[in-house]
């Protein structure tokens, strides 16, 4: 197996405790014929919101402009 770390948010790291290293190793290693399920937040519905609410944050921001501003 392999060793998997840790990064605190001072910037220390430690070793993961099994848990974290399970779910990392499933992640960037799945076994064979291993199904990993993307978050809801990559679901096309709920990108279609996403896009809508930064669009409109945007649009406020740049003055309706669709593009930021540099000064």
């Amino acid at each position: 197996m392999r060793t998997v770390v840790v990064r605190h948010e001072n910037g220390d790291l430690r070793h993961a405790d099994a848990e974290t290293a399970d779910r990392m190793m499933r992640v960037y290693l799945p076994s064979p014929g291993q199904q990993v399920v993307p978050p809801k937040v990559f679901e096309p519905d709920v990108l279609e919101v996403i896009n809508l609410i930064y669009d409109a944050a945007l649009s406020n921001v740049t003055g309706g402009f669709g593009v930021l501003k540099c000064y």
